[in-house]
C-alpha cells in the first residue's frame, strides 16, 4: 500500500562538497520523516530525493506534483564547482 504525504517541507540545501555537507535533521520540527537527495542540479537532486521517498513507501509522484505547484520548476542548470554536488531535502508527516 502506498502512503500519502500529509504535510511536507522542501528545502534547497544548495551546493556543497560531500565532506562539508551538514545534512538535515528533524529536531525542533513538526515532521517525523526526512530524505536527502543529491545531484548535479537542483532538479536531479529532487529526483533522487523523491526516489528515496518512494522506496520508503510514499506516493512520490503525487508529492512531486505538489512540490512543483508550491515551489515551481526546479533549476536544471549545473551550478557546481569541481567535486561539489547540489543537495535538497524533504521533511514530512
Amino acid at each position: 500500500m502506498i502512503r500519502k504525504v500529509a504535510d511536507y517541507e522542501f528545502i534547497d540545501l544548495g551546493v556543497a562538497y560531500p565532506e562539508y555537507f551538514t545534512g538535515l535533521a528533524l529536531a525542533f520540527t513538526k515532521f517525523s520523516k526526512y530524505a536527502i537527495g543529491v545531484g548535479n542540479t537542483c532538479a536531479e537532486a529532487l529526483k533522487d530525493c523523491l526516489g528515496i521517498v518512494s522506496q520508503m513507501g510514499y506516493d512520490a509522484d503525487e508529492l512531486s506534483r505538489r512540490i512543483r505547484i508550491d515551489y515551481g520548476p526546479m533549476p536544471d542548470e549545473p551550478t557546481l564547482k569541481d567535486g561539489s554536488f547540489h543537495y535538497v531535502g524533504l521533511r514530512w508527516n
